[in-house]
């Protein structure tokens, strides 16, 4: 027993001694607050190109740190394509990609992907190295062997149907559907799109969605997308594999001007009567540069300091200061894909007593970050730091890296774009701020639309004297 306690002690000595030098050494200086070492500069991953003989462009980066592959497709056109009276088409045609191909039923393709594990879409899928060549294979398939059954068109058009209905229900679709009306025009292609109506679902046919198909989803004006654990001469044998027998057809791709447009109208309130309603939705927009501006970087930070996050001045002004909103979009900054113009947008819900108060510092802040207050070093250094910090977390992953490649190539945008948006936001000033700020944002040439109980709101609406209110229905059109 005595050589038990006294190995116990020697023990408890030994441990002691540690635990006391352990404590020593983790003394420090708390006089002085510590000083973080700078954050490593951004690089965007290496991105290797191949074009395939039939005009197919493949874009690979690889990252073997985890045995993921995340794989995209990127299509030349958008909703915006669709035709006049016949918007939806450019969905219902991307929906029938999934519904079969000339050599699988679609249960043969949800069991092919059920053995992989894989879900795979005609445009996207995310899967374990060892399965990726096979789920490409059923990509392939589906993009350039559609089945286009009239059963499969039946159901997916219905579906179309329904979830316009769905949209238009929602409190802020009919100011959303009028700011875009009123800023490019009923015919503007930008504006269709927004806009799609069961109408325009229902005059859809068949044959409008092989021809759409037959015009557009074409190898050559494809980009094909792989990111993770993969070698870059695998991946460019595995898409030569999976798609180089698919032949070119048709010309290539051209993007079409898109029309200008109307320039800004003055300021103007367009009020959608809701009787009774207990809360007034907002929207406002002014159109702003595409995403290849050279002020993108500038434009960005000019989103957070205004109206992107918790910390902006308009959440801080309506939410913190006022409790005029619980949650809002205020001035989000919108990039669209080009050639199509950004919105610089705002979004919100406010108490029916509280709307024209919200109204009058909303356009406060729209008017103070033009210059009669500048951004501070502060909230500079906030916004630079979240645009720079925020360019990492969108390639943390394998599907952030395939997703940022691929809205790179749709935009035809160099792919070390984020590597110079980290370096000039690294050296911007207020005074850039501000340019942009008076270049872009006119509070005297702003679209409001707002729906609300029109007998609550509209006195001091006009009491503003932001702009003249003009009572419209629910298509935009004036009321007498």
């Amino acid at each position: 027993m005595r050589a038990i306690r006294t190995s116990w002690s020697a023990a408890l000595w030994v441990l002691l001694s540690v635990v006391a030098s352990t404590a020593t050494a983790q003394q420090v200086d708390r006089s002085e607050r510590p000083v973080a070492p700078p954050s490593p500069a951004f690089a965007f991953p290496h991105v290797a190109t191949r074009t395939l003989a039939n005009g197919m462009r493949v874009a690979v980066v690889e990252n073997h740190a985890v045995p993921v592959v995340a794989v995209r497709i990127v299509l030349p056109v958008d909703s915006v394509a669709d035709p006049r009276g016949k918007e939806g088409l450019y969905w219902l045609m991307l929906s029938m990609l999934r519904d079969g191909t000339t050599s699988r039923t679609p249960e043969q393709l949800a069991a092919a992907m059920a053995e992989l594990g894989t879900t795979v879409s005609p445009t996207s899928f995310t899967t374990v190295t060892g399965n990726y060549v096979a789920a490409l294979n059923l990509m392939a398939d589906m993009v350039a062997h559609p089945a286009f059954s009239p059963s499969a068109f039946t159901v997916r058009q219905a579906a179309r149907v329904a979830t316009v209905q769905r949209q238009l229900q929602l409190p802020i679709s009919v100011p959303r559907r009028i700011m875009y009306t009123t800023l490019f025009g009923p015919e503007h292609p930008v504006a269709r799109s927004a806009n799609a109506t069961e109408e325009s679902a229902k005059a859809i046919t068949l044959d409008d969605v092989k021809a759409f198909h037959a015009r557009y989803v074409q190898p050559q004006n494809l980009t094909l997308v792989i990111a993770g654990d993969v070698r870059a001469a695998d991946a460019f044998e595995a898409a030569t594999q999976a798609f180089g027998a698919w032949p070119r057809s048709g010309e290539a791709f051209v993007p079409r001007e898109l029309p200008a447009a109307p320039a800004p109208q003055p300021t103007t309130i367009f009020l959608v009567d809701r009787p009774g309603a207990t809360q007034t939705n907002v929207a406002s927009a002014q159109l702003g540069p595409a995403i290849t501006s050279s002020d993108y970087t500038p434009l960005t930070m000019m989103g957070t300091i205004l109206g992107a996050g918790q910390l902006s001045r308009l959440m801080q002004n309506l939410r913190a200061r006022h409790s005029y909103v619980y949650s809002a979009a205020l001035t989000q900054l919108l990039w669209r894909n080009a050639p199509e113009p950004s919105l610089l947008q705002g979004l919100a819900t406010l108490p029916t007593a509280k709307t024209d108060s919200a109204m009058m510092e909303w356009v406060g802040e729209l008017r103070a970050i033009r210059g009669d207050r500048p951004p501070t070093e502060d909230e500079m250094s906030a916004a630079r730091a979240a645009l720079i910090t925020s360019l990492p977390t969108q390639i943390e992953t394998m599907d952030g890296v395939a997703d940022r490649v691929a809205l790179l190539a749709r935009n035809k945008l160099p792919f070390d774009f984020d590597n110079r948006v980290a370096a000039t936001a690294a050296h911007l000033a207020a005074g850039d701020i501000t340019r942009v700020a008076q270049t872009y944002l006119d509070p005297t040439h702003t679209v409001f639309v707002i729906a609300g109980d029109r007998k609550a709101i509209e006195p001091a609406l006009r009491a503003m004297n932001i702009g003249p209110v003009v009572v419209v229905d629910e298509h935009g059109s004036p009321l007498p």
